[in-house]
């Protein structure tokens, strides 16, 4: 990190769905129903996830007795469902790609094409982000959530310096890295991916093989890599990578909106971790943003959780929270707290209309971590 300052609180903000309510994204459920509506229409290997839906009903019914339809269906059950099938290889060969089988897709790239639809134009996000924003400083951390783009786009529009990864390397070698920690900016870990995260891995192994085969140049058909919808891409980091890091194929699109136009289904898939009860088996890739997080929250001096409700089947987000609030309050002890002007309170934020809403939130999972006080 860069030299630290009297006021610099390095603070670590917690960003859930409710922190971009206010731009107009819609939370879990809206989001659901949204694709449901949105699938509808879809026909050929995109209509799989009706006939997935079917068979998750019938299971259901059969092994537990609940009777379920479209409107009671659980999100995070039901795509839990499927990561078995789809982690397993439960398909054998007709397991659809590296990245999920039918349904997946279709689920992960409608969820992202409706993100991308519903995020405001940079000019056009509410000032209480820009306010936000405005008062990160170098060193702050936040652990997002959240799938859009709307934070980055703030930051953006602001001219205020962030990264999307833990650490940036100078050096990648086979024993250590050489951090590269000469820059004042925000960290921003996307701990769920991003809707304009894309792995440029299969493209470049299909651009091999058909070279291979064909003994001459082969572009393989890919929207966001082959250049024919003019996609601004940069890689998650400009750092280096160490040879074989799940990260270095890894790239961003800076103007999602030109491959969420016009969707073309099973083309493409972005790097997110769908809203699953099995989520857990596909982090390989973003393992690195985990990595050390046991300890933050020892030498933050500001906290704040923003919108996120943690819902009670993400038991790895429980523990990390656990341990980084843990931390906050029990760590350093008061004399190196005090060389920081003092350890604020924990603060948690969620939009509340009434009485029954505070003490139905009081007694969320959040504040059965037990060392969480109101």
């Amino acid at each position: 990190m860069p030299s630290s300052a009297p006021d610099r609180k390095f603070s670590v903000f917690i960003l859930g769905a409710g922190f971009s309510k206010l731009a107009g994204l819609p939370l879990g459920q809206e989001l659901w129903r949204e694709v449901l509506e949105r699938a509808r229409d879809l026909d050929g290997r995109a209509a799989k996830l009706f006939e997935d839906l079917e068979y998750f009903f019938e299971y259901q019914k059969i092994c537990y007795g609940r009777e379920l339809n479209f409107d009671t269906v659980d999100l995070e059950e039901f795509l839990g469902f499927l990561d078995i099938e789809h982690f397993l290889w439960l398909r054998g060969g007709d397991t659809w790609s590296q990245d999920g089988n039918e349904s997946q897709i279709v689920i992960k790239t409608i969820l992202s094409e409706i993100i991308c639809k519903k995020t405001p134009e940079p000019n056009n996000i509410p000032n209480i982000y820009r306010d936000f924003v405005n008062k990160l400083l170098p060193g702050d951390v936040i652990l997002s959530f959240n799938y859009d783009c709307l934070l980055e786009n703030a930051l953006d529009l602001e001219g205020i310096p962030y990264r999307l990864v833990p650490s940036r390397y100078k050096e990648a070698g086979p024993v250590y890295n050489v951090c590269d920690d000469d820059r004042d900016e925000v960290v921003v870990l996307k701990l769920h991916g991003s809707i304009n995260w894309f792995d440029k891995t299969s493209f470049i192994n299909r651009k091999i093989y058909g070279e291979r085969v064909t003994g001459k140049n082969y572009m393989p058909q890919d929207p966001v890599f082959d250049g024919s919808r003019g996609c601004d891409l940069e890689p998650i980091s400009d750092g280096v990578w160490g040879e074989g890091h799940p990260l270095e194929n890894v790239f961003v699109l800076k103007n999602p909106e030109i491959i969420y136009h016009n969707p073309p289904l099973f083309l493409f898939c972005p790097l997110i971790m769908a809203p699953s009860t099995n989520k857990l088996v596909y982090f390989s890739k973003i393992t690195e943003f985990w990595s050390g997080m046991s300890g933050f929250g020892c030498l933050n001096f500001r906290m704040a959780l923003i919108g996120y409700s943690l819902p009670e089947h993400d038991e790895y987000a429980r523990q990390i929270i656990y341990s980084i609030i843990r931390n906050y309050q029990m760590f350093p002890d008061d004399s190196v707290a005090e060389e920081y002007g003092g350890r604020e309170e924990l603060v948690m934020v969620d939009f509340i209309t009434d009485e029954t809403q505070e003490t139905a939130y009081k007694k969320t999972s959040l504040l059965s971590i037990g060392i969480i006080q109101f």
